[in-house]
């Protein structure tokens, strides 16, 4: 999507712009693998008017199945395994396969392009040791990064797929209790608290009387399931002061989940102050942009371990493929050299878009006393930042269209990427998203691992033509 006008045409379901979409990210785009492995199972199983879509495991498909028929009572859904090994469709009627491919958004619980691959090759699937041995290679690399034992880290699908395996948790330890959530977060964590629990209370800047009125009802009688929260924040790149939280909430009945995804374990030591740490493994720790991953860390201090082991050992969540933990393996052998870079590079730009006379606003953590209370030792404060033009209306479609980056959603890639966050992730509710304090017109940065000075070249590049445009 390299032009403004493509980004709507985009949001508005424009032909002319779906046309030339060959794929996307695979949790909002039906990856092209994926969708062939669709059709052959709809033509296998299918009955005229139906279309599949499919999970790596049975579970998944049925809680698919169920949340098509909450959005839609008449639905008919069939729950059937298939000629493939761990792999289970659900079909539904061709109106109600919208509803489907929500679950499927926003839980994260997605079929593997790789695993689909290995299928329409007539490949064995069956996990080899060598294939199990990546995954154990990365349970132990995360293990030592946040300093817990291995048997305290469990891998999923994806960052989402994570995310929605503690909050079957916490709604199984918590049953019938609504979900707090402290800062404007990222889009599906929101959706799936609003729609697989029994709601959410939602404060958007959890600061002063706003955070006073969620810690009454943190230390009331009846807490919420489970605090959620990122730290920072996307896409404001806001921080929780957690050492205050954590000492209001010291013998909280709910547990604390937080999600590290936006600068990684690299730069901040969250698991102290957190029952659970989430983290999209497909960002920073992969960074070739290839592979979907996530993961879940227990905190051994918590009140909660030994329940939330037991639960992610004994549930159902849809699992890292091998073949993708093959490749996740790989990546992530020199993820804090990445990371150091992407540090430096993503605080020379941000002083340099501060200082800039054509930007209104940057957001990035560097001057937050929260954010440095929780930094590693060597860590720094990301390659990630968000800012609006001045003039946004005006100048930002231009911008957009004349900066010579990678442009699309996803962050954390080793090539730069530039994405019109409000646009991609709220467009059908930019006032909302206004009122909640995130501009329509943000633009979100996430820094790749090209020469810092080309980046800065692009940057001025791009801003200058600003100047010179009629």
């Amino acid at each position: 999507m390299p032009t403004w006008e493509s980004i709507i045409g985009y949001e508005e379901k424009d032909p002319q712009v779906f046309n030339q979409l060959q794929t996307g990210y695979p949790r909002f785009v039906l990856h092209p693998i994926v969708a062939q492995l669709c059709s052959r199972v709809e033509a296998e199983l299918g009955q005229p008017g139906e279309r599949a879509l499919l999970f790596p495991c049975e579970e998944a498909a049925s809680r698919a199945g169920h949340f098509v028929l909450h959005q839609n009572a008449d639905a008919v859904v069939w729950i059937s395994p298939t000629d493939y090994q761990d792999c289970h469709a659900l079909l539904v009627q061709e109106q109600d396969f919208p509803h489907a491919f929500r679950y499927w958004q926003h839980t994260g619980e997605i079929l593997s392009s790789r695993q689909a691959e290995s299928y329409l090759e007539g490949k064995a699937p069956e996990k080899s040791a060598t294939e199990n041995q990546k995954s154990k290679i990365i349970r132990n690399r995360l293990a030592q990064l946040y300093g817990v034992p291995a048997d305290h880290i469990f891998l999923t699908s994806g960052g989402m797929a994570s995310l929605f395996l503690a909050l079957r948790a916490v709604t199984a330890l918590h049953p019938g209790q609504e979900t707090l959530h402290l800062e404007f977060p990222y889009v599906d964590l929101l959706k799936i608290q609003e729609q697989f629990s029994p709601g959410v209370r939602f404060y958007p800047c959890a600061t002063g009387s706003a955070l006073e009125h969620a810690l009454e009802w943190i230390e009331s009688d009846t807490p919420p399931a489970a605090i959620f929260a990122e730290v920072p924040s996307n896409p404001l790149l806001r921080t929780l002061d957690l050492t205050d939280l954590q000492s209001r909430i010291a013998y909280r009945k709910s547990p604390l989940i937080l999600d590290d995804t936006l600068t990684s374990v690299a730069n901040l030591s969250l698991l102290p102050h957190a029952d659970l740490v989430s983290t999209s493994l497909t960002k920073w720790f992969s960074g070739g942009g290839d592979v979907l991953a996530g993961s879940l860390i227990v905190n051994p201090a918590s009140p909660h371990a030994d329940f939330f082991r037991e639960f992610f050992a004994n549930d159902s969540a849809t699992p890292l493929h091998p073949l993708d933990a093959e490749v996740l393996e790989k990546n992530s052998r020199d993820f804090l050299e990445r990371m150091h870079r992407a540090n430096e590079s993503g605080q020379a730009l941000a002083h340099f878009l501060r200082t800039h006379p054509a930007v209104e606003e940057v957001y990035y953590p560097d001057q937050s006393p929260s954010y440095q209370e929780l930094m590693q030792p060597k860590g720094g404060f990301g390659g990630l930042l968000s800012f609006v033009l001045k003039d946004p209306q005006k100048t930002t479609p231009r911008f957009y269209d004349e900066i010579a980056w990678c442009k699309g959603p996803s962050l954390g890639t080793n090539f730069s990427l530039l994405s019109p966050y409000t646009q991609l992730a709220h467009y059908r509710e930019l006032e909302w998203a206004e009122f909640c304090g995130v501009s329509r017109h943000l633009l979100r940065l996430s820094v790749g691992q090209e020469p810092q000075a080309l980046l800065l070249q692009r940057l001025e590049e791009a801003l200058s033509s600003l100047n010179t445009a009629n």
